[in-house]
Formats: structure tokens, C-alpha cells, sequence
């Protein structure tokens, strides 16, 4: 047991033998004080900072992975899936994901978030992490003019970063998005593979969150200012850019 534990356990002990011995009005008084003194002492170690109480039940946190957008690139470009077993692609994997402390206390995460995928074949793929650029990232989706349906206009959603660094508080729940690129894999396996994301907190403990649907190619694409495309132009990808800025 601990020191700060003994000694509230000593306070508390005190407290009851001095309002036994004094008794009546002044004895349940001075008993209450002690008895306050004493529980604050007994559970400060446990209400302190980030650090969870030695023989307290581990930390528990939730990672739920909502979206998963993955876009095919050779060469920087990207690419049209002709094949499922296409070889030579890279992935640019984005996902959303949600983080939630379900333990009593502040749990602070520690080291870089991971992801990886287990293929049919029972080999696993380490994705690299790709920080700090998802400002050149947008979440897009084509929506059809109001007043000419004819009009399809791209809209394109900010994604926020997931951030590791601030503790979890408990019960209050974190979302943000996180890049990977994943090489290789063929359409196949990253579409039949189980995804798993993985962060780990300061004890060393690993939390995992499995992934399930998953949108190949997906709607991230590159920021910049999408033109108005018409409705036979529309396809599954990004939509074109101008003439001189490459294939979305």
C-alpha cells in the first residue's frame, strides 16, 4: 500500500479514537474533519494528473475507424483500377477515426499512430504514417446544381487531423483523420484484407480499432479550386481538373 494511503488510513484512525474519547457535539465535529482530512489523503494518489494508480484496472480506450478513402497512385498520379490484382500501386489510405478513454482517470497516449493490413494470405503490410499534410487533402463528394441539374459542382470538406499529444479526458470523445500510404498490395487484397488501426498509451498498452467498409477509390482528393463539370463528365473519381493541372 502506498504512503499517501497509510497515512489517511492513520488519519481516519485518529479521527474516530478523538471523537470516541471526546464525545457529544464537539467529538462528532472533530470526528467529521478527520473523517473529511482523512478520504482526501486516502484517494489524492488516485486523483492525480495523468498517471494511472499502481493496481488500478489498465486504461481502456475505444478506436472506432468510421471512414476509410483510398486512393490508387503510380507515380504520384492517380490511377484508374483496371485489374484487381493490379500490381505496382501505391495507396493513399485517410481515415476518420474516433478515439474514447473509457477508463476512470486521464489517459495520455504515447508514440506514433499505426495501421496495418493483414492480407488474405496471411501477410501483414505496415502503412507509413504520413503527418502534418492533410490541409493538401480534401474530403470531396459531387453534388448536382439546384437550378441546372444538368451541373455537377464538386464540393470539398476540410479534414482535420487526429491529435495524439493532449490526454484523453475521460469519457469525452476525439475524432480527427489520419493519412497512410501502403504499398505493395493489389485492389484485391486491400479490399478483402482486415485493416487494423492501433494507437498505444503511456503504460505501453496497444488499443486497436478494425476497420470493415472501405471506399476504393475513395473521395479524398487534392486540394484545389474543382471546376464545374456537367453530368456525362461525372464519374467515381475526383473530378478533372483545369487543362494543365493533371488528373485528379
Amino acid at each position: 500500500m502506498s504512503r499517501p494511503k497509510i497515512l489517511g488510513l492513520l488519519t481516519l484512525g485518529v479521527g474516530g479514537a478523538l471523537g470516541f474519547a471526546i464525545r457529544g457535539p464537539n467529538g462528532l465535529s472533530v470526528g467529521a474533519v478527520f473523517l473529511v482530512v482523512g478520504l482526501a489523503i486516502f484517494f489524492a494518489s488516485e486523483a492525480r494528473g495523468l498517471v494511472t494508480p499502481k493496481g488500478s484496472p489498465q486504461p481502456r480506450v475505444l478506436v472506432l475507424l468510421k471512414e476509410i478513402h483510398a486512393r490508387p497512385q503510380k507515380g504520384g498520379k492517380f490511377q484508374q483500377i483496371v485489374d484487381n490484382n493490379q500490381a505496382g500501386l501505391e495507396f493513399e489510405v485517410f481515415v476518420s477515426c474516433w478515439l474514447l478513454n473509457e477508463s476512470d482517470f486521464v489517459v495520455q497516449l504515447a508514440g506514433d499512430i499505426q495501421l496495418n493490413l493483414e492480407t488474405p494470405g496471411g501477410s501483414r503490410k505496415l502503412a507509413e504514417h504520413i503527418p502534418g499534410d492533410l490541409n493538401q487533402w480534401r474530403l470531396g463528394s459531387l453534388v448536382r446544381d439546384e437550378y441546372d441539374t444538368d451541373t455537377i459542382r464538386a464540393r470539398q470538406e476540410s479534414m482535420p487531423e487526429l491529435q495524439l499529444t493532449p490526454p484523453l479526458q475521460c469519457g469525452v470523445p476525439r475524432h480527427g483523420w489520419a493519412h497512410f500510404r501502403l504499398r505493395g498490395i493489389s485492389p484485391a487484397e486491400f479490399r478483402t484484407g482486415v485493416l487494423r488501426l492501433a494507437v498505444k498509451d503511456s503504460h505501453s498498452n496497444t488499443h486497436v480499432g478494425i476497420g470493415k467498409a472501405r471506399q476504393l477509390p475513395g473521395r479524398v482528393w487534392p486540394t484545389a479550386s474543382a471546376p464545374t463539370i456537367t453530368g456525362e463528365e461525372a464519374g467515381p473519381g475526383a473530378p478533372r481538373r483545369e487543362s494543365g493541372s493533371g488528373a485528379a
